[in-house]
């Protein structure tokens, strides 16, 4: 008897446990507003106005979450076939309730936004909910990260500043052998950057780390 009553609680504690991932949600970023679409299609020539040169999306609300906020990921190319390729492969595994979008897209040498607070740099966490706007360069419409009257600057993953002008002492374009730029022969005669915000949070239960669905934002082209 108290063997049939042991193995009872232990399935149940086993189909609890289970229960706990099978429910689990996070709601991922919304609405964002492609100026070039990341779907795996190459279409060229892309939209290089300095009005389009944004990347535009609503993030979530998760407090039901611990440490909710929203993370931003980009990758630099300079071929619009290999970002598109690596693009559709970050979309054909991109599921509702799945995680599988985020580990291709950080298989791919994605980098996190970084930015600059109080003195100190840190990757950028976009905490709250509703409309965020995110320019990298200063095109007259001032350059950072815009959310709930926030402005924060946004730089690449060596703190150093997005730049596609000429190269001067402090400042130069992205190179081979930066980590965050992919170099391909031929070179096109842009620049591209290519970005995803995806949900993050802990989960209460366990304190692990949580991820949502990743939302692709689209790519700004800078011309070289």
């Amino acid at each position: 008897m108290k063997k049939t009553l042991c193995v009872i609680i232990l399935f149940a504690l086993v189909c609890l446990s289970c229960g706990l991932e099978t429910f689990y949600q996070i709601n991922p970023p919304t609405d964002a507003v492609p100026q070039n679409a990341a779907d795996g299609v190459t279409l060229s020539p892309p939209v290089e106005s300095s009005s389009s040169r944004k990347f535009e999306f609503t993030a979530a609300q998760n407090n039901s979450f611990i440490a909710p906020g929203t993370e931003v990921y980009y990758r630099i190319y300079d071929s619009l076939e290999k970002l598109q390729s690596d693009a559709k492969s970050i979309n054909v595994v991109n599921a509702d309730d799945k995680v599988d979008g985020f580990y291709r897209l950080q298989a791919l040498n994605y980098r996190r936004l970084r930015t600059r607070i109080s003195g100190k740099n840190q990757d950028l966490l976009i905490e709250g909910s509703g409309r965020v706007i995110i320019r990298l360069v200063e095109d007259g419409f001032g350059s950072g990260a815009f959310y709930s009257s926030t402005s924060v600057p946004v730089f690449r993953e060596n703190n150093s500043p997005f730049y596609f002008g000429t190269p001067n002492e402090t400042q130069k374009p992205p190179e081979t052998g930066n980590t965050d730029f992919i170099h391909a022969e031929p070179a096109g005669s842009f620049f591209y950057v290519n970005a995803y915000a995806v949900s993050t949070a802990l989960q209460s239960s366990s304190w692990t780390r949580a991820v949502s669905k990743v939302l692709p934002l689209g790519f700004c082209a800078f011309r070289k």
